[in-house]
């Protein structure tokens, strides 16, 4: 991998190498908060419930975030998340040690604005820094190293797990949070030229800045679309198969190994970024969710626990390829001193579909069972991939 990454700069390696640091601490635990969720529910709309608070304060944070990511160094807003970080592990271990949900709520609030501030952060810095021509391989290298030290960790994870609740886990993301932020110190600044301004103009900038959504690109909100439904079926490895593993077999090593498979290819994103870089993108974003149609129709047919550890490998994959391929278009679609509104924005979509899908999923889930729900997403999918279809021939940007 070493040759390839003469393209990628130093700032963006700094940020790499921090984000996997602390990632490798949420690998320790973050495949078992299905589990945890669960345990103070009573159905799997409940947890969905738990997970979307989340997602909730997400999308209440992303507005000022996304101006703040045009106005000042990212750099800043990911550093003020790791200082942050280790609340939400503490918290975590105390929900589980002593059974109070309020703990859990707190957990997922202030991890909806770490992660703000983190993600949006992170793809601003990045978009300052990479080089046009190697955008996919670019965000690739950033989603690749942080999932190889998640996926390394989750699998160390299942030597404890027969001596220890899991909510001592938790605790993981301490210290690896607070080494990350000394790491991510020693990056370059992506300082951003400013003016003096009274209080009173940011709140103006904030209102006049997303008046303008309305009359951005085309191709932007229908990217958004795309991740808005990636965001749901992500849903499925991250949280309902694991958790529906779970139900039926009680045991917290499938739980990690079936999350583990779907994380699995995001550790080779970086190659997946150098192909995706290649073709055209609109052209492989509509074939891999007519793929994804036909991976669904197989899954509702299917109880076998290997066949859906395979069966969310190749969903994982084609959810890796396909976020690449959008945020290359996004950036091309885009202009430079809209990146942190732009950004904000793919988040926002993002996390709104993360704060439907647990519940829409989990409706499906309790009333028809996943075998119904994977028919359903598979529908959706199909419907996805016609109508990606029929855009793309109406834009040179799409065809890129």
């Amino acid at each position: 991998m070493n040759t390839k990454k003469q393209h990628i700069s130093q700032g963006i390696k700094v940020v790499t190498l921090a984000r996997s640091i602390r990632w490798f601490g949420w690998g320790m635990c973050e495949t078992l908060i299905p589990v945890l969720l669960f345990s103070f529910s009573h159905s799997y709309v409940e947890a969905g419930i738990f997970r979307s608070i989340y997602d909730v304060i997400f999308l209440l944070s992303l507005p000022f975030v996304s101006v703040l990511a045009d106005k000042i160094p990212a750099k800043r807003l990911i550093l003020f998340a790791l200082a942050l970080y280790p609340l939400i592990g503490v918290s975590y271990f105390v929900a589980g040690a002593v059974g109070t949900a309020f703990f859990i709520v707190l957990a997922r609030a202030v991890n909806g604005i770490t992660w703000c501030c983190d993600s949006v952060g992170g793809d601003t810095y990045l978009r300052r820094f990479a080089i046009n021509e190697h955008l996919s391989k670019t965000f690739g290298y950033l989603s690749a190293l942080p999932n190889f030290s998640w996926m390394i960790a989750a699998l160390i994870s299942i030597l404890f797990l027969p001596f220890l609740p899991i909510q001592y886990l938790f605790l993981a993301i301490v210290p690896t949070s607070l080494i990350a932020y000394f790491v991510l110190k020693q990056a370059p600044s992506d300082e951003v030229p400013l003016r003096e301004k009274p209080p009173q103009q940011y709140l103006k900038d904030l209102t006049d800045s997303f008046k303008g959504i309305r009359s951005w690109k085309m191709e932007i909100w229908g990217l958004a679309y795309l991740t808005f439904f990636v965001a749901c079926i992500d849903l499925l490895g991250t949280f309902f198969v694991p958790l529906f593993t779970y139900t039926e077999s009680n045991n917290l090593v499938h739980v990690v190994l079936i999350t583990v498979a779907f994380a699995t290819p995001s550790a080779f994103a970086f190659y997946f970024g150098a192909f995706i870089d290649r073709v055209s993108k609109g052209v492989f974003i509509t074939g891999s969710f007519l793929l994804a149609a036909i991976l669904f129709g197989g899954l509702s047919f299917t109880s076998g626990y290997i066949l859906q550890i395979i069966g969310v490998f190749i969903l994982g994959m084609l959810i890796v390829c396909v976020t690449l391929a959008v945020q290359t278009l996004v950036t091309k679609a885009s202009s430079r001193e809209h990146y942190g509104k732009v950004g904000g924005l793919m988040a926002g979509a993002d996390e709104l579909g993360a704060v439907i899908g647990p519940i829409a999923i989990g409706f499906l889930a309790d009333g028809s069972g996943m075998h119904i729900t994977f028919l359903i997403l598979g529908a959706f999918a199909l419907i996805t991939a016609l109508g990606f279809f029929f855009c793309i021939s109406n834009s040179d940007i799409l065809r890129a």
